[in-house]
């Protein structure tokens, strides 16, 4: 049986605590709806190693995004949820259409959609490497029910290392020529982790 035509494939990079679980009932959806997604947890979550920004947007790059470009040759849309912006739009930088082309490449597509900002929420742990948030419930997961729901899910959330929050940002992808007019930014309405006035670009 012949492979399916070529479909863009939904790359989803997980927020700072989370893994591909967290995101299990989207990315469920987008598969029931004909779409193929892919998903990593990134390298600074659940570690002390002080694995840094840059470290995150190179393991996005190589690992998620350029396989799916180049190996595979499938356009992607790159959903980038809270932290995951940062070394998300910065690993998309210079793989837009125009810019592979330009680089001899076949113009495999990039469309990012960035949702959300850092939470105020975490506290830093240097002496041991991590970051910390003394209860992820109440700013993370207070819709999410029942109870024994939201106690699994806080129980699956990762701390993320130090400097992955405490090293420089690489250059963003998301005001570059080539990303310009589309990039789509999701602001939650009901969200008590950030608030909305806090989520206006």
């Amino acid at each position: 049986m012949p492979r399916p035509t070529s479909k863009t494939v939904f790359v989803l990079i997980p927020g700072a605590s989370q893994s591909p679980a967290h995101y299990g009932y989207l990315l469920h959806l987008l598969l029931t709806h004909g779409h193929p997604v892919y998903s990593a947890i990134l390298p600074s979550t659940g570690s002390n190693k002080n694995v840094t920004v840059q470290e995150n947007a190179e393991y996005v790059r190589e690992k998620m995004i350029l396989p799916i470009l180049d190996i595979e040759e499938h356009d992607v849309i790159l959903i980038m949820h809270s932290y995951s912006g940062v070394p998300g739009s910065a690993a998309a930088l210079g793989l837009g259409e125009k810019e592979r082309v330009a680089a001899g490449g076949d113009g495999g597509d990039i469309v990012t959609a960035l949702c959300g900002k850092l939470p105020p929420h975490i506290s830093p742990n240097k002496e041991s490497g991590i970051l910390t948030c003394e209860d992820p419930a109440p700013p993370l997961y207070n819709d999410v029910t029942p109870k024994e729901f939201q106690d699994a899910i806080v129980m699956s959330t990762l701390c993320p290392s130090y400097a992955s929050w405490h090293s420089p940002c690489p250059r963003a992808s998301w005001n570059s020529e080539d990303f310009k007019d589309r990039v789509a930014f999701v602001r939650t309405l009901r969200d008590i982790g950030i608030r909305l006035r806090f989520k206006i670009w």
